[in-house]
């Protein structure tokens, strides 16, 4: 049996700070390279094939959010999931969330200060599951017109950050 040991403790952060998520990129999975430092885990490189690009999925602010939930019992891994409400759903729109409901997707996340995490590249990408695509016409004329997207895959770990640098090129 091996060794799981925490390396080190950590000190609580006494400061402010905004929770949340800022913006959404989705890019093909088959697409992606991407290195990480050995000593801190951070990508700090991130290329496309061609003139691929992480797109940009602007969800309603406050609708944005993601867990990284510990799962399993004798092979454990990292659920990560990723939930998103988009507005103003139109034929264009509509095709768009079809093929995205067939793809396997990587995600970058920014956070509210700026910081970015990959989801998916440490397995298989993140697809829809069924059920995690939901539209809402709503009732009312002031309704809204939606969609709820919901991302999921697994990872040995949870995700890691991206130097923000690594995604100047790659980022639509």
């Amino acid at each position: 049996m091996a060794n799981c040991l925490i390396p080190t403790g950590f000190s609580r952060t006494c400061s402010y700070k905004i929770g949340g998520v800022k913006n959404i990129y989705l890019a093909n999975i088959d697409y992606v390279t991407a290195g990480k430092s050995s000593l801190t885990n951070i990508y700090t490189g991130v290329t496309m094939s061609g003139s691929q690009k992480f797109y940009k999925f602007e969800g309603i602010p406050g609708t944005i959010k993601t867990n990284e939930t510990l799962t399993g019992d004798n092979s454990k891994y990292f659920k990560l999931t990723l939930d998103f409400v988009l507005d103003g759903i139109t034929q264009a729109k509509r095709e768009i969330l079809e093929s995205l409901g067939l793809a396997k997707v990587l995600a970058i996340i920014q956070m509210q200060d700026n910081t970015y995490w990959m989801y998916g590249f440490d397995s298989a990408g993140l697809t829809v599951p069924n059920g995690g695509m939901v539209y809402d016409s709503g009732a009312a004329i002031d309704d809204p017109n939606t969609m709820t997207v919901q991302l999921v895959g697994g990872s040995s770990g949870l995700a890691n950050e991206v130097l923000a640098s690594a995604l100047t090129t790659v980022l639509a």
